[in-house]
């Protein structure tokens, strides 16, 4: 099976060569049906992922090469497919989540694919996922506690793909300073302390050097 969860399919004869092109394999499906290969130059078919059961399937195979009989069964186990992935990564000071589904091959999806995450009460969080391959929810949009269940990932074009077991964290309660009422007054006189206003001159200068800070996501 490869990365991307597609399955090889190598027939052998009993003297260990290959079968000529046009040979059909057909193999175990899900649910009592049959997944029909056929045989390209290279002695070897492709089942797509999509097209391999959820999980692995034993039973027998068979293999018809052009214009003979097909041959006694043997015994055969069809790979499960691979399933996609949905990395969710919270920051712990905002609360906000990075989403980032992978397809089977570790490679991420491409914009305008839509996630739909497990919410509160069956409601699913949906997002869009940017040229960047992630996409974000913001503290306020989660569930108040983890919610477990599937997920959905769609790509432009394609049909839905589920993935089980995604766990959506819990919201994050935000601390917020309260302002200070407080002021440095000298006694009986009502005038603020110089060493007030040397502090506030000291942050006008730190706030005038406009010093920004960046951090670029990681592709």
């Amino acid at each position: 099976q490869q990365p991307n969860g597609n399955a090889i399919v190598t027939p052998k004869k009993p003297d260990g060569t290959t079968y000529p092109s046009g040979t059909k394999v057909e193999i175990p499906g899900e649910n009592g049906t049959t997944i029909t290969v056929t045989i390209g130059d290279n002695g070897s078919g492709e089942v797509p992922n999509d097209k391999l059961p959820k999980g692995a399937v034993p039973g027998k195979g068979r293999v018809t090469e052009p214009n003979k009989k097909p041959s006694q069964p043997v015994d055969v186990t069809t790979p499960a497919r691979k399933t996609p992935t949905v990395e969710l990564s919270q920051d712990p000071t905002t609360g906000d989540v990075t989403v980032t589904p992978k397809k089977p091959d570790g490679s991420t999806y491409p914009e305008g694919t839509i996630v739909e995450l497990p919410g509160k009460d069956g409601r699913p969080i949906k997002v869009t996922i940017g040229a960047d391959g992630s996409a974000k929810v913001p503290n306020d949009q989660l569930p108040d506690t983890t919610v477990v269940g599937n997920a959905k990932i769609t790509e432009p074009g394609k049909a839905a793909v589920e993935v089980p077991n995604v766990t959506t964290p819990a919201k994050v309660t935000v601390a917020t300073e309260q302002p200070s009422n407080s002021h440095n007054v000298l006694p009986n006189t009502g005038t603020e302390s110089n060493a007030t206003l040397a502090s506030l001159g000291l942050l006008g200068m730190l706030s005038g050097l406009g010093f920004a800070f960046r951090k670029k996501k990681e592709d």
